[in-house]
């Protein structure tokens, strides 16, 4: 029996990642789980049994839809073994009531009263302008506003990640105390602050299990995931110099211009396939430090992916 209180798992939000944190589970011990998930208003009735897990999918905002689908069987699996799950993110909580008040075009005054709130509504807007941004250049092929829209998306992504990080710890830092030990923390893999946070906070040793390292180990292969690592490089602080952020932003333009359009399901016989692919498309990358040669390099992508469909 393992001797660690609690443990954070880094974790790639696909499909594939489901099986790892199940594994992990077991190998800690783990008496208590906390998800990255807001608490959907029916999970006391889905862990009864009483309603289907599509039906407090209906209660959620949703990203990766199969992933969250999976997450939440996995949470039902792990409560039937005796196990307390916990759902604990109270940005996406506010973020979420934000926008249904949004489109409801009513109860906005939170927005005058609450800081908290006005902050990430403020996150937000920035990000979905961003995001638009993005998607206007990718229509347009136009790699030099791609790369730029890429960089300020990362950057707002690391605010919102260490403003969420933030809420989610004074938090855990109320309950962690009084829950069944070894608990087992599930975050967003680009999240290496939210560990380092909570021991300082904490005081005590908190173990990383990094499921995308685990995994690439598992398949014997060793790559930088570009948009992860450019996220953490303004997450962390360490973002002086800039010549290496295009270069992991131009990167990151290509994988994600060559990802499938939807969520890809694990099988027996290829039990990581989106980690697959972005060995496929990142050991094209290995070697290419040259902005204008990835400049060169995604048109042809792009040109042969358009030839294909």
């Amino acid at each position: 029996m393992s001797e660690e209180e609690i443990i954070v798992a880094l974790t790639p939000p696909r499909p594939e990642s489901i099986q790892d944190l199940e594994e992990i589970v077991n190998k800690y011990n783990v008496r208590t789980i906390i998800f990255e998930l807001p608490e959907p208003s029916l999970i006391d009735k889905f862990l009864r049994g009483e309603v289907t897990v599509d039906d407090v999918l209906l209660d959620l905002e949703l990203e990766y839809p199969i992933f969250t689908r999976e997450l939440l069987l996995l949470a039902k699996r792990l409560h039937d073994k005796g196990i307390k799950v916990l759902f604990i993110d109270p940005y996406q909580e506010i973020a979420t009531r934000i926008k249904v008040k949004l489109f409801l075009r009513k109860g906005l005054e939170e927005l005058d009263k609450d800081l908290t709130a006005r902050y990430i509504a403020m996150l937000e807007l920035n990000l979905g302008k961003i995001f638009q941004e993005y998607y206007k250049a990718y229509s347009r092929r136009d790699f030099d506003k791609l790369l730029e829209a890429t960089l300020r998306y990362a950057k707002f992504d690391a605010e919102r990640t260490r403003f969420r990080t933030e809420l989610r710890i004074r938090k855990l830092q109320e309950i962690v105390e009084n829950l069944d030990k070894p608990i087992l923390i599930h975050t967003h893999f680009i999240n290496k602050l939210l560990p380092r946070e909570l021991e300082r906070r904490l005081g005590k040793p908190i173990k990383v299990v990094d499921l995308y390292e685990e995994q690439l180990k598992k398949i014997g292969k060793r790559i930088e995931h570009p948009g992860r690592r450019l996220t953490q490089a303004y997450l962390l602080h360490d973002e002086t110099n800039i010549e290496k952020l295009k270069i992991l932003a131009a990167k990151t333009i290509i994988l994600v211009s060559q990802y499938p359009p939807a969520e890809l399901i694990p099988t027996p016989e290829n039990r990581y396939p989106m980690l697959k692919k972005d060995i496929e498309i990142l050991e094209q990358l290995e070697g290419k430090e040259n902005l204008e040669e990835l400049k060169i390099l995604y048109k042809k992508l792009i040109e042969r992916t358009a030839t294909h469909r």
